[in-house]
């Protein structure tokens, strides 16, 4: 059962377990030369903060908070979604290990992604964070298949705009392999056979290749890892009937999918893919 945390219980639980991860990384690094005997009492206390932490995880995934997002075009529903709104030092924003819940997601749910605009100081965290560019854009190889649409949205994450796109399925025969979903560096969906497929890696950069790494995950259609471009220009795209829109403070996330009055089109903003390390905003060579 998801008991969304406040904003204080958050903070305090994160000021913890940063202490507790600090500490236990000093403890790693330190017990490759300790003596044999402290070495021992040193192992000990490392096993009980590991242990800690790990149970702080699953502590962390059960009260993370899951809010409406998006609605899908197809069957109306409104999208409901795990997400940490509160800021980007929260453990659902981790890169490499993003604690998450088990997502319960419209058969039409294909993939997420998103982008950011930093509207504050930039979060300090001991991970990477991977939260797209300033503005929304979409993936043309995936949005210009067949029975495919996008939905575009906002919503608040700390003192920064985010803009959740979520992708839609009518048909599965014409599900590809995904993106990365947004902030992580896996994909996975649920098939039309409820078959969980997955990409633990996620993709490749398309201007270094140097980074291919064999998946030992599943790949959407067996073969190699897809290469994508991104596109700025929504416009097109909205009148394409393609990518749909939500209101910025819609409630109701009435769907909506003329191009007049789209909040979305000609952002000011970075088109520059962000990574953030320890409060530094960098330019993200992963993209998505």
């Amino acid at each position: 059962m998801n008991t969304p945390f406040t904003e204080n219980e958050r903070r305090e639980f994160l000021d913890q377990y940063f202490i507790d991860l600090q500490r236990a990384e000093e403890l790693d690094h330190t017990l490759v030369t300790a003596p044999p005997k402290r070495g021992s009492k040193l192992m000990e206390e490392l096993d009980a903060l590991q242990s800690r932490l790990s149970a702080a995880r699953q502590e962390y995934r059960q009260s993370v908070p899951v809010l409406p997002l998006s609605r899908c075009p197809y069957t109306m529903e409104v999208v409901y979604y795990s997400l940490d709104p509160y800021g980007l030092d929260g453990l659902w924003w981790d890169n490499q290990v993003p604690i998450r819940p088990v997502e319960v997601l419209p058969s039409t749910f294909f993939t997420l992604n998103g982008a950011l605009r930093f509207g504050g100081a930039i979060e300090k965290t001991p991970f990477p964070v991977r939260p797209g560019p300033e503005v929304p854009y979409v993936v043309p190889e995936v949005l210009s298949a067949a029975g495919i649409k996008a939905v575009v949205s906002t919503t608040a994450v700390g003192d920064h705009t985010a803009y959740p796109i979520f992708y839609f399925v009518e048909d599965w025969a014409s599900a590809m392999e995904p993106m990365n979903i947004w902030g992580a560096n896996y994909w996975s969906y649920l098939d039309r056979d409820g078959t969980l497929r997955h990409n633990e890696y996620g993709g490749v950069p398309i201007e270094d290749d140097s980074y291919l790494e064999e998946s030992e995950g599943d790949t959407a259609d067996g073969g190699e890892e897809a290469e994508y471009t991104v596109d700025f220009e929504l416009k097109k795209w909205v009148e394409q009937g393609k990518l749909l829109w939500i209101a910025p403070g819609d409630g109701a996330f009435n769907l909506r999918a003329e191009v007049s009055g789209c909040p979305y089109l000609d952002m000011p903003g970075s088109r520059v893919f962000s990574v953030i390390r320890d409060g530094e905003r960098y330019d993200d060579v992963e993209m998505i």
